[in-house]
């Protein structure tokens, strides 16, 4: 099965780790955390900014408290989804001038596992990788991403244009049946 690997076939990949692997979700957090402590400040400047000068200063501080802590709870589910667009756009920017993409990817399943050869400006790479190192199987609308690593995956379009729809159920067979402990 041959099918050429896209830029886009990666950032899927990446997309797809970034909200499952360790790394991602504790760096998630963390950002989270600080990006939550920076709205509340500014909740807390805006709203003291706003407030009258001649009432008490508990009443002053505990309403800007307030309003902080309400800049912060409504812009929460925002926040949330900073970081993996800014993490993929961060990454999109850096292989945006990357000469990797597109490369051709010839993949042969058997029994054994998965033969890989990615070839690219003439330079032919092979990796074999046996069903029993699939750690975890994910997928996307377009792909599934068989981990073999923690970050590391095999990405498979699940349309490929060369396969006829008798080969693509093959393809799902096959997957189903030697990940039959994953899926």
């Amino acid at each position: 099965m041959a099918y050429q690997m896209t830029l886009e076939d990666f950032m899927a990949l990446q997309k797809d780790s970034i909200q499952h692997s360790k790394y991602h979700i504790k760096r998630q957090r963390r950002s989270i955390v600080v990006m939550d402590m920076m709205v509340f400040c500014y909740g807390f400047v805006f709203t003291s900014y706003w407030l009258p000068q001649i009432m008490s200063v508990v009443l002053f501080l505990f309403i800007a408290v307030v309003g902080g802590s309400l800049h912060a709870l409504l812009l929460f589910p925002f926040i949330k989804k900073v970081y993996l667009t800014i993490t993929l756009w961060q990454l999109r920017y850096f292989l945006k001038n990357d000469e990797r993409f597109p490369r051709n990817v010839i993949l042969n399943i058997d029994e054994k596992g998965i033969k890989i050869n990615s070839i690219q400006d003439q330079v032919t790479n092979q990796l074999q990788i046996e069903w029993k190192s699939i750690d975890k199987i994910s997928e996307d609308d377009d792909h599934y991403f068989l981990y073999f690593e923690e970050n590391e995956a095999i990405i498979i379009p699940k349309q490929i244009h060369d396969l006829n729809k008798t080969e693509q159920i093959k393809l799902r067979h096959l997957l189903q049946t030697y990940l039959k402990n994953i899926i």
